[in-house]
């Protein structure tokens, strides 16, 4: 059960990485606040949308068809995970982070996961080499996990090029494809964890994803 849970959090490590990219600005009477998921779709962020078991993002770019192994979670067991991922980190959820879904098996198995953090203008200019840097770094920084890179450089999903990181965390046996690009003022991230039975499950779920 703990593993399962640990492949979860994923969500929550990646989009702390997000938040950490760059310093969050004071709101003064010349700075705006920084948006929320709640102000999100005003600063040209607009939340994808299900309809049934198909999931599309005109802003990620993407749409994807749940098969019938595969279910979306509730808003209340996302909470339930971000809470989790809150304990591992010892800090709460930023909050500039949209959960735009999370997909698993059933049974918890195998899951996929998006997620997008606001960062400002400034990640306009990052590289993706620096991205990527900067998502292995704050990753093995975790104490609880400990991660290696299989894989890294960029992917193709949906048609479009994303940063990819390919990821073993060896103290449960965690496979994690990591998918990452710059979204306007965003970094959004899709997350695909499983243990290493059900590697086949992963790809299946990639392979379904199409561009929007």
């Amino acid at each position: 059960m703990k593993k399962n849970i640990l492949s979860l959090i994923a969500l929550f490590l990646i989009a702390g990485c997000s938040s950490t990219l760059t310093p969050t600005p004071v709101a003064t009477e010349e700075t705006a606040p920084t948006p929320t998921a709640a102000t999100a779709e005003v600063k040209d962020y607009v939340i994808g949308t299900w309809t049934g078991n198909l999931y599309e993002s005109e802003t990620i770019g993407i749409r994807f068809t749940l098969q019938d192994d595969w279910i979306s979670q509730s808003k209340e067991f996302q909470q339930a995970i971000l809470d989790a991922g809150s304990e591992v980190l010892g800090q709460g959820v930023p909050q500039e982070t949209i959960l735009e879904f999370l997909v698993t098996t059933k049974g918890n198995i195998v899951n996929a996961q998006g997620v997008s953090s606001y960062v400002g203008p400034i990640v306009k200019s990052f590289t993706p080499e620096l991205l990527i840097e900067t998502m292995k770094s704050q990753l093995m920084a975790v104490k609880e996990l400990n991660y290696e890179v299989l894989e890294e450089g960029t992917a193709t999903l949906g048609g479009s090029e994303f940063n990819y990181l390919y990821l073993l965390e060896t103290n449960y046996n965690l496979h994690q494809k990591v998918y990452f690009k710059v979204v306007g003022e965003y970094l959004t991230n899709i997350t695909v964890s499983s243990d290493e039975a059900n590697i086949e499950k992963v790809e299946e779920f990639i392979n379904s994803i199409e561009g929007y």
